[in-house]
């Protein structure tokens, strides 16, 4: 059956368990995508993937269950074991939310242009950057990949309070990966581009900073061990502060697993450190208008200029805490409630980053990891594997590589010099600018 259909019949299902509560999830995705190798087509995929979940609540305890079968038995079934199951587990005391006045403006997640491209339109943009990047530049030996490809997905929550909401996004995405040599020395550079705008994607411009990424690097070569000024690039900076994210999650901070515990209201990080979530920029992959619980989601500051404001609740920490949840309750048709930003902003800084580098005798700006090294929001320990260059007076010196920057998040935070005035262009949740740190360990 459809899956708006299965909605409907598994609340006819649930209500005749005659329980306090509960909430259904369902979700659908298509996706469609295409690979090239040496002008032969590698791979072509068409997928797609439902289901449907229940949370059900009996005599105050919550039953999980789900099923990617539409059909009337398996959904009947479902929902009889999410009732079994819930004698079993602990009494919650959080009530679900009931409908509530939402914002009325349009969040952009969908183009229905892009639900128009076919594999052959996706063929063509592939063999297109393949043939530019085997002639970008006379050290590229390879082109390793070439692909592109359009995603949809459906989010569907009903409750027995009569929420009923649905929200749909699609994307369409393009990239090149490639190898550029110089003698015995091999670099891989590659550039990948999600929009919602197929007009967006350059085939130029990413065979260019793929290019780039591979050839720059190619005299690389470790810098002295010691302590420097580093500067995460724009896409770095949100790969390494979103380690720490979850430090900000109240179900880790009531786990005993979080450093802030006990830290509202106190300085925490430097002061140039704003952290925002806002679920309604148009067309950022994190928009709603209410969360995977169905409570309205809202614009705040987790840390505002290095002081922490709030932690991220969900209905279930929010209730052990006694407070409002803050509208971040994640969720999926297949499981338990967890918690997460929606859209993830660190304020700009004033200068750009050439401005920036231009005051520093020397500092090191990273642009790659190098494996995935040690992140750890709980200890707090930072060692991880980095490419990049080294810049004196913002003048190049030398690409680096082979170089390991260590050090421990919480202490991180509190050296925060300045953020550039620069997100990245990545298709993503998390934007946050060029960030420099006062000094790292650098070990070869």
């Amino acid at each position: 059956m459809k899956i708006t259909d299965a909605l409907q019949y598994m609340s006819e299902c649930a209500d005749a368990q005659n329980p306090e509560q509960y909430d259904i999830l369902a979700g659908e995705s298509q996706d469609n995508s295409v690979q090239v190798f040496k002008g032969k087509v590698k791979e072509t995929e068409i997928a797609s993937s439902q289901g449907i979940g229940i949370r059900i609540f009996k005599d105050g305890k919550p039953g999980y269950s789900f099923t990617r079968r539409l059909t009337k038995e398996a959904i009947k079934q479902c929902v009889d074991d999410a009732a079994d199951l819930s004698a079993f587990s602990s009494p919650v005391e959080f009530k679900l939310p009931s409908p509530a006045d939402l914002q009325e403006f349009d969040l952009e997640l969908w183009n229905e242009e892009l639900q128009n491209l076919t594999t052959e339109d996706f063929l063509k943009l592939s063999f297109e950057l393949e043939k530019k990047a085997e002639k970008a530049h006379p050290e590229v030996e390879n082109v390793l990949s070439s692909a592109a490809g359009k995603s949809s997905s459906s989010f569907y929550l009903a409750n027995s309070k009569g929420i009923q909401y649905n929200l749909k996004r699609n994307s369409v995405a393009a990239g090149v990966s490639l190898v550029a040599a110089r003698g015995e020395i091999k670099k891989t550079g590659g550039k990948y581009k999600s929009t919602r705008n197929f007009s967006d994607i350059d085939t130029q411009k990413l065979v260019e900073t793929a290019t780039s990424k591979a050839v720059d690097l190619l005299d690389a070569k470790p810098v002295k061990a010691g302590s420097y000024p580093v500067l995460f690039d724009h896409y770095m900076a949100p790969a390494l502060l979103g380690s720490l994210m979850p430090a900000l999650y109240a179900e880790v901070v009531q786990k005993g697993q979080s450093k802030f515990a006990g830290k509202i209201d106190q300085k925490i990080a430097s002061d140039c450190l704003t952290i925002t979530n806002d679920p309604f920029i148009a067309g950022m992959p994190g928009s709603g208008l209410i969360d995977s619980e169905g409570v309205p989601t809202s614009k705040f500051n987790v840390i505002e200029n290095g002081t922490l404001k709030t932690f991220l609740y969900n209905l279930y920490s929010a209730q052990k805490d006694g407070v409002t949840p803050t509208g971040n309750g994640r969720r999926s048709y297949t499981g338990k409630a967890g918690t997460g930003f929606q859209n993830l902003f660190v304020e700009k800084g004033q200068r750009s980053k050439e401005e920036i580098l231009a005051d520093l005798d020397q500092c090191l700006v990273i642009t790659k990891f190098e494996g995935s090294g040690i992140r750890s929001a709980i200890s707090g320990e930072i060692s991880v594997g980095c490419q990049g260059f080294l810049y004196s007076k913002g003048e190049l010196v030398q690409p680096v590589d082979r170089i390991t920057v260590s050090g421990n998040y919480f202490d991180l935070i509190k050296k925060i010099v300045e953020f550039s005035n620069d997100y990245s262009d990545s298709f993503s949740s998390t934007k946050i600018p060029d960030m420099l740190i006062e000094s790292m360990n650098v070990s070869c």
